[in-house]
């Protein structure tokens, strides 16, 4: 998505995605599952590029939280969330201060920790904030997104957040119908957290069991990889062994339709 040249764009994102689905994951398909790209900046390539991985087996697509000027209820973006839901596949958003795509807050700073701090929580919160508010997930209700690498402690306060403003302004939200809470509850959206996630229990308090996956975050400087599993069950198990199953596995499963 950050390359000027749709062309170009379409030409990498099928390089990677032959090599992802066609070599790393043809090692063990029962196990390894692949997350194509798309050129989004070219709506109608992107289309076509996602039927394309689909039919590798591909089970989620991912999208960076603004595309160029555009933010994720664009009505241009529609036909790529549209081809998503048909095709059964995720929406992954990700973002990071690498990519070359821009930060909705972080691009005010130069300073790479400021930068890498601030970039991925609001990234997400920006994204959210167009798919929920937008009324991209009340379009397509059978639609899963993942809301990927930024944590989990700030999404009961946005949730919270996003409630309030659809009850009290919902004359400025004609597209969202459905209570932010209930996006979740439905089974729409998913935050992925990491073993040393501090929030972790009070997330489950407040907004149910079914909306974390684990992620490992490795290879990055700031996982704590290997022994991420084992920390993770540790951090979990006050909740009990149902509810971590489910963080640890089957609530990945129904994002990506495993």
């Amino acid at each position: 998505t950050s390359f000027d040249d749709a062309g170009f764009a379409l030409d990498f994102a099928q390089a990677y995605n032959d090599w992802l689905l066609d070599k790393v994951c043809a090692h063990s398909p029962e196990r390894l599952k692949g997350v194509a790209v798309a050129p989004a900046q070219d709506v109608a390539r992107a289309v076509g590029e996602i039927e394309r991985a689909a039919e590798k087996g591909a089970v989620a697509v991912t999208v960076p939280p603004v595309i160029g000027d555009r933010n994720l209820d664009d009505p241009s973006l529609l036909p790529l969330f549209e081809a998503a839901d048909d095709l059964d596949l995720a929406v992954c958003v990700h973002s990071a201060p690498g990519m070359n795509v821009p930060l909705p807050a972080a691009g005010r700073f130069t300073n790479y920790a400021q930068v890498h701090c601030l970039s991925f929580p609001v990234d997400q919160m920006v994204a959210l904030t167009a798919l929920a508010m937008g009324g991209v997930l009340d379009r397509f209700p059978a639609l899963r997104v993942g809301f990927m690498e930024s944590g989990i402690g700030w999404v009961p306060y946005f949730v919270h957040r996003m409630h309030e403003h659809h009850e009290k302004l919902s004359h400025l939200l004609p597209r969202l119908e459905t209570d932010p809470r209930d996006l979740l509850a439905r089974g729409q959206c998913y935050f992925s957290f990491e073993a040393e996630e501090p929030m972790l229990e009070q997330c489950v308090a407040e907004l149910g069991p079914d909306a974390w996956v684990y992620a490992s975050d490795y290879p990055h400087w700031d996982s704590d990889f290997p022994g991420t599993v084992a920390e993770c069950r540790e951090k979990a198990s006050p909740l009990g062994p149902e509810v971590t199953d489910r963080l640890l596995g089957a609530n990945a499963n129904r994002l990506y339709g495993l």
